[in-house]
């Protein structure tokens, strides 16, 4: 795709990205023709999903750093849109925990691979709902477990 762009006089002030060219004159990228930024794309559809108040919520870096990560071992925009998703289906994530904390943001879910793909995992089958208290699954029947003294717990 060729860029558009139009060579800026001395009179009149940028009003966009601008360029050098190989003969040095500056020159205006239309922003229609400039290439969209991926990360940038899930951080927006992030806001959207989650809520964020847009004109609050900012993409420093770190929260940059976790989505690029991503994307440069091969995960694709759709995939970490999906791992959003899924995070948004997640009760636990969404502050039903004992601590009635939300757990959504987006350098967690771009942690790492496990936490991609779990999040992932949760738009095809959504994770079980949680009790009261957040400490087990309510789907999951609760184990007893043995202490080395011989003590049950649960």
């Amino acid at each position: 795709m060729e860029e558009e762009t139009k060579a800026l006089s001395a009179d009149e002030p940028p009003t966009g990205p601008v360029q050098r060219t190989v003969s040095g004159v500056l020159t205006l990228t239309a922003p229609e023709a400039r290439a969209p930024d991926p990360a940038l794309q899930v951080f927006e559809y992030w806001v959207k999903v989650m809520g964020k108040p847009a004109s609050r919520t900012r993409f420093d870096k770190k929260r940059r750093t976790a989505v690029e990560r991503q994307l440069a071992a091969g995960l694709t925009v759709a995939d970490l849109c999906k791992a959003i998703d899924g995070c948004k289906r997640d009760p636990f994530s969404m502050g039903e925990n004992n601590r009635g904390k939300k757990y959504d943001d987006l350098e967690l879910i771009c942690r790492n691979a496990t936490k991609v793909e779990e999040f992932m995992g949760y738009v095809d089958e959504p994770p079980p709902a949680v009790s009261k208290n957040g400490a087990e699954r309510l789907r999951l029947a609760p184990a007893l477990k043995t202490e080395a003294s011989g003590r049950k717990y649960l």
